[in-house]
């Protein structure tokens, strides 16, 4: 008697979905480094205009250089804060997705412990009936020499 899981069909379903699942995270996760590593960039160009108009100050520089720098600070600065908007924005996605994995794992986890419960019941009453033949076979050779005997 060979087992036969009536959910298989669902739970390739949602091995499927936990697989896109994991590809989504992974290509949020990848977008998160880039930005992440965006907004470093970022701002250590900024840190870096930040020491040039500090240079500047200490030395022989004209107020036009120095209006320059700090034009050129606002704007990185502009530029840090769109980097950051968009490293938030992809922690949010990231998230969402690793939140989306886990549960599609979740429920893949649930047919599969399902199915090896089944399996495992399956199993006992294969051994039972297997129990029950032997039993019988045993029985009717018993019956059979006691039948002998007595005639």
């Amino acid at each position: 008697m060979k087992f036969l899981f009536r959910l298989e069909s669902v739970l390739i379903l949602r091995a499927t979905r936990e697989k896109e699942a994991q590809e989504n995270y992974a290509r949020t996760a990848a977008a998160l480094a880039r930005a992440e590593r965006d907004l470093s960039d970022a701002r250590a160009e900024l840190e870096r205009l930040h020491e040039v108009l500090e240079s500047s100050r200490g030395g022989r520089s004209s107020k036009n250089d120095q209006i320059i720098a700090l034009n050129a600070i606002g704007y990185q600065q502009s530029v840090c804060d769109r980097k950051a908007e968009r490293f938030a924005h992809a922690q949010t996605e990231s998230q969402a997705r690793l939140q989306d994995l886990v549960t599609a794992k979740r429920a893949r986890e649930i047919l599969e412990r399902l199915r090896a419960k089944q399996q495992a019941k399956h199993r006992l009453e294969v051994e039972r009936q297997e129990q029950i033949a032997v039993d019988d076979i045993v029985m009717a050779k018993f019956a059979r020499k006691a039948s002998e005997v007595t005639a």
